[in-house]
């Protein structure tokens, strides 16, 4: 299982803390690192949020959320409309390198 370096937990440290990934998603947006580290500082969030809530209301949440990995942004249910319209896709492989990351892939 891969986790956030601790740098990428040093720039997020300024944030407060959340419990939803709305704020999480926002911080990634205007931070200037790699997709790699985006995965890793959301594949660590689910991981969170999973520990806490569950496996059922992870899955829930991710759906609801609709997270393009791409660009970092929540469209909810217009996913899979934005993907195959703007071409925001991900390798597929990158992201399967994370445990929780890989259950946000949608088939397009």
């Amino acid at each position: 299982m891969r986790r956030c370096s601790t740098d990428i937990r040093s720039r997020l440290a300024p944030f407060p803390r959340r419990t939803n990934q709305a704020g999480l998603l926002t911080k990634l947006q205007t931070m200037s690192i790699s997709p790699r580290e985006k995965l890793a500082a959301i594949d660590d969030e689910l991981r969170n949020l999973k520990e806490r809530e569950g496996n059922k209301h992870v899955k829930k949440v991710i759906k609801a959320k609709g997270i393009c990995l791409a660009d970092c942004k929540p469209y909810g249910g217009d996913l899979r409309d934005v993907l195959k319209r703007k071409g925001k896709t991900l390798n597929r492989d990158v992201a399967k390198g994370f445990k929780h990351v890989k259950k946000c892939l949608v088939t397009i």
